[in-house]
């Protein structure tokens, strides 16, 4: 044959077996990326998703080292024969969401995230991989808060009903109270969303106690010039209405008294100390999205008079009655509002 044609038949097969080599290198890279992927949420389904997982991309737009996350699925890519369908995260590096793509790695963030918290629960770990599986994406700084913050025992005791219902009707408080938006996170998380204050028993009181005065507080702070009077005006409301709606009331010492009692504990007394009182107060504010906490002293330094304690408490301790007390702290936007339970 022409030495032309040889030239052109010798082009054309090494430019095949470019292509070829190209075309395997794909394939690799795909099966690679399929495997990585898929054993990473392997642990994390529910209906059918991925559970916390976020696929670490790279945009090679600006070189600049920020992040950013933004939803999306999954099923982008199926062509890949992955997944299909399910829910992830995506993180960019870079300048924006525009830039060139690449694949780096996938990580599961999913029952991982919280696998030391589950070693912990023993006997309760359903309940926790339970609110992990339905909250872990939805409600992640909820459930990540919770978690990391509640006492040990109650990683082993606290029921999955208590934990769902702080987390679902916290959050939706953050989005439907008139000062919800307001409050920052990390105020929201750490004074809002807790389902207990000190050493109370741990119970369910937030949905009782939603329903029986979010509405009214709520119209009680409307019309108020800012948000910080709207919440002063409806902490003060609760105040002066919880412990007879409740019917509770203060008494020191009597017959089943100890101090962290819990809501439904007092009102089944009908009596409570100042620490008793503060628990249904700061619940009560939590129950319609006022952040609000306990706060107390130990031991005075004087009496009421102005006369010096010092001696007394050297002398018997901090069980002396009067030394020691428990108030409310509300926060009204950079404001700390001190209540003490009002009882008529």
């Amino acid at each position: 044959p022409p030495l032309s044609l040889l030239l052109a038949l010798r082009s054309m097969a090494s430019a095949w077996r470019m292509g070829a080599t190209a075309l395997a290198s794909l394939i690799l890279i795909a099966v690679a990326f399929r495997d990585q992927f898929s054993s990473s949420v392997s642990t994390g389904r529910v209906s059918g998703g991925c559970v916390g997982t976020r696929l670490i991309v790279n945009t090679k737009r600006s070189g600049l080292g920020s992040q950013k996350q933004m939803p999306a699925s999954c099923s982008s890519f199926s062509r890949f024969g992955v997944l299909g369908a399910t829910r992830s995260t995506l993180r960019f590096r870079g300048g924006g969401d525009d830039g060139r793509a690449t694949f780096i790695n996938c990580v599961n963030e999913g029952k991982e995230e919280f696998s030391s918290y589950l070693s912990e629960a023993g006997a309760n770990r359903a309940s926790l991989e339970r609110i992990i599986e339905e909250f872990a994406e939805s409600h992640h700084d909820e459930v990540a808060f919770l978690l990391e913050n509640m006492p040990k025992k109650h990683l082993r005791e606290i029921p999955y009903e208590i934990l769902a219902s702080s987390i679902t009707l916290s959050k939706r408080l953050r989005e439907e109270a008139p000062w919800g938006g307001d409050v920052p996170l990390e105020i929201y998380l750490n004074d809002v969303l807790p389902y207990s204050c000190v050493t109370e028993p741990i119970e369910d009181w937030r949905p009782f106690l939603h329903a029986k005065f979010a509405q009214k507080a709520f119209d009680e702070a409307a019309g108020q010039a800012s948000t910080a009077a709207s919440i002063e005006k409806a902490a003060l409301w609760l105040n002066e209405n919880v412990f007879r709606e409740l019917n509770v009331t203060y008494k020191a010492f009597y017959p089943g008294h100890h101090p962290d009692q819990g809501v439904f504990e007092s009102m089944s007394l009908g009596y409570a100390s100042c620490t008793g009182l503060s628990v249904i107060l700061v619940a009560a504010c939590r129950s319609v999205g006022i952040p609000a906490r306990v706060a107390g002293t130990p031991s005075w330094t004087t009496d009421s008079s102005g006369e010096s304690l010092v001696q007394d408490v050297a002398m018997h301790g901090l069980s002396k009655a009067g030394q020691n007390h428990n108030w409310v702290e509300v926060y009204a936007t950079h404001n700390i509002v001190c209540i003490r339970s009002c009882i008529r």
